[in-house]
């Protein structure tokens, strides 16, 4: 699909730049994509949308860097991903299902059942607590420690200044923290 739609720029040069973006990343949009729908079907659709977007109304995009595009395809990408999940949670009849967390073969073979009844209860108290943080906060949090990426790249992402992304960065994890420890 990426390819019918390169085909449609006029000169060589925009097909190789728009191969060039495309291919620094698709994986790091899929990464993003699929860590909040935990769908990949939905995550590629997801991406391959921004790209369409792009491609529709290139000259808008010509003139910016690759940290620019990368940027501005992560808040895209997030954001999209974050409607379709809103959208399909409000329609859906049944919560969606928690990935499983622990590995069962350990769970069945543990002498030590308490351990992780508490292990899991513990779990749960934490994605609650992440539940009740802001979207911003969630995000930075996984941009931060699931994706791996730097504050330079969390700043250019979000579009706020590196100082900005450590002071929310400490702020949320105290926040986290704080709310962990009232529950205990």
């Amino acid at each position: 699909m990426i390819t019918c739609l390169i085909m449609n720029l006029s000169s060589e040069q925009d097909r190789v730049t728009f191969r060039v973006l495309y291919e620094k990343t698709i994986n790091r949009f899929l990464a993003i994509a699929k860590s909040i729908l935990n769908n990949q079907d939905d995550a590629e659709e997801i991406v391959q949308d921004v790209y369409t977007n792009w491609m529709k109304d290139y000259n808008t995009y010509r003139n910016k860097t690759l940290e620019e595009m990368t940027g501005l395809g992560v808040v895209m990408v997030r954001n999209k991903a974050l409607n379709l999940k809103n959208r399909k949670e409000k329609y859906m009849e049944s919560p969606v299902e928690d990935v499983e967390i622990y590995n069962t073969d350990l769970y069945y073979n543990n002498s030590d059942i308490l351990d992780e009844v508490i292990r899991n209860e513990r779990i749960e108290q934490l994605k609650d607590v992440l539940k009740s943080l802001t979207e911003d906060e969630q995000m930075i949090l996984m941009l931060k420690y699931e994706l791996e990426m730097s504050y330079r790249e969390i700043a250019k992402a979000m579009k706020i200044k590196e100082n900005t992304v450590k002071i929310k960065l400490a702020r949320t994890k105290k926040k986290l923290y704080s709310k962990l420890k009232t529950q205990d």
